[in-house]
């Protein structure tokens, strides 16, 4: 694996008040709600849904691996918040602005130039940054949110995460 310091899929990322895990690393869907910080419940972080078509599931499968990936490190290593931990609402905001991220990529397959780029190589290379924002759907939100993201992931650095993030 490329990745650096990807926990086992067994791991166990957050549990409720009765200690069951709801949210484990090779588990298809994570249930943050022990974890946030208001009463409001969030919607659970499902990770097929990514593959909405059903096709080049290989692809899809390391997009997934990616998010995850990006999902851990800035879930334990970017300090952020008033308790040293980025909330659990914030983390399901990265997931929608990563799994975007992940359909622009697949969109990218049928383009001869940028043909299997994957989540990481768009947040490392600028220019690739700039298409996935000038695309008609990307709201101010969702530049807000990559921007962000961008500004986390550089702060964990990339000898953590494995990769250089575009600053």
């Amino acid at each position: 694996d490329k990745y650096s310091e990807n926990p086992r899929s067994d791991f166990v990322l957050c549990r409720n008040q009765h200690g069951i895990p709801t949210a484990v690393y090779g588990d298809d869907v994570w249930d943050l709600n022990p974890y946030r910080l208001s009463s409001k419940q969030l919607t659970k972080i499902t990770f097929s849904s990514i593959n909405s078509d059903g096709r080049n599931i290989d692809f899809h499968d390391h997009l997934t691996s990616e998010i995850k990936h990006i999902l851990y490190h800035v879930m334990y290593y970017s300090g952020s918040g008033i308790t040293g931990r980025i909330s659990a609402s914030t983390l399901t905001q990265y997931f929608y602005n990563l799994k975007s991220l992940a359909i622009f990529c697949t969109k990218q397959l049928d383009n001869d130039l940028a043909k299997g780029i994957t989540i990481i190589d768009v947040l490392s290379n600028v220019s690739y940054v700039k298409a996935f924002l000038a695309r008609e759907e990307s709201s101010k939100f969702t530049k807000k949110q990559t921007s962000s993201l961008l500004t986390i992931l550089n702060q964990i650095g990339n000898e953590r995460i494995g990769f250089q993030p575009c600053s």
